[in-house]
């Protein structure tokens, strides 16, 4: 015959969410295979930093003309009724 010994829900639960969480941290690379598979990033700071204070006027240029002219698309089309009916019948479908 076997022993029945009763638990309560939240301490089986417990237990499960220990283990699953123990599992998880043994599958985990150790800092030596970390080593391997990613290189040394040290120096990646200073170059992404210096590239990212370039000036670089004509994109910025060009960037802004862009946005201009989406805004003054969007501008015009937002006059126009069919558009505003078309964007509430697809904002009703939604």
């Amino acid at each position: 015959m076997s022993e029945r010994t009763e638990v309560s829900f939240d301490a089986a639960l417990m237990m499960a969410l220990r283990a699953d969480a123990q599992r998880e941290l043994d599958e985990l690379p150790t800092p030596a295979q970390l080593k391997e598979r990613y290189p040394d990033t040290f120096r990646w700071d200073a170059r992404l930093k210096a590239a990212l204070h370039k000036r670089r006027p004509a994109l910025k240029r060009v960037l802004v003309a862009a946005m201009t002219l989406v805004i003054l698309t969007l501008g015009a089309l937002a006059v126009s009724a069919d558009f505003r009916k078309a964007v509430y019948t697809m904002i009703q479908k939604f």
